[in-house]
């Protein structure tokens, strides 16, 4: 065997597990025969495709807008003075109910904005972009129910407890006036930074 195949079945064996699982059995196949006689021009040339496959560069991919966090982390901002982990959960049309936190300064997506379902990980907003977590199925509906989140968070999460019946930052019953007609609690407004009270802007009927 040349000093290059015997550099490619090299990084083959290296890299292994970096291929698809369909990939391996026809990889470790060409491994083993390759040890033990010299493979055909056609093996070689598959063993050349799986070593590229597994050393070349990832492949740039457009992520998603979903638009400018600032409102968003503004929220954030104002809850992590008073709570340790600050999240709320939103129902998103025909998805199910979503979990936004923000993860910190030394996460695998520093101070990005986590996006969750059920303790399973569906990605993140990066600056203005969502990023699917790997093996996630996209979902359009997702992506656009965050850009109406960051659009206007102080609407959407008020819209979630209005409808709902529920805090989406402490999923307590809204039970007292004042509370059904914010959309979340007097306290959870306090630590997020939200209207409460006499600050709404009260809705104007116009007559029929």
């Amino acid at each position: 065997m040349a000093a290059t195949q015997s550099e490619q079945i090299k990084t083959l064996t290296d890299n292994f597990l970096k291929l698809p699982e369909k990939d391996r059995a026809f990889a470790l196949s060409l491994i083993t025969q390759a040890k033990k006689r010299d493979l055909s021009e056609k093996q070689w040339f598959w063993v050349t495709k799986l070593v590229n496959d597994v050393t070349a560069p990832p492949k740039s991919v457009e992520l998603p807008f979903v638009g400018p966090r600032d409102a968003l982390d503004a929220l954030f901002d104002k809850a992590k003075k008073n709570l340790k982990f600050p999240s709320f959960t939103l129902d998103c049309p025909e998805v199910g109910s979503v979990e936004f936190y923000r993860c910190s300064s030394t996460a695998m997506k520093p101070n990005s904005i986590a996006v969750g379902q059920q303790k399973k990980r569906l990605g993140w907003i990066v600056g203005d972009r969502f990023e699917w977590k790997q093996g996630v199925t996209e979902s359009p509906k997702l992506i656009r129910f965050v850009q109406v989140l960051l659009n206007n968070p102080v609407k959407t999460v008020a819209d979630f407890g209005k409808m709902s019946g529920r805090c989406c930052f402490c999923n307590r019953v809204l039970s007292d006036p004042q509370s059904t007609a914010a959309g979340y609690g007097k306290r959870c407004a306090e630590v997020w930074g939200l209207p409460f009270g006499a600050s709404i802007q009260p809705t104007i009927k116009t007559a029929a």
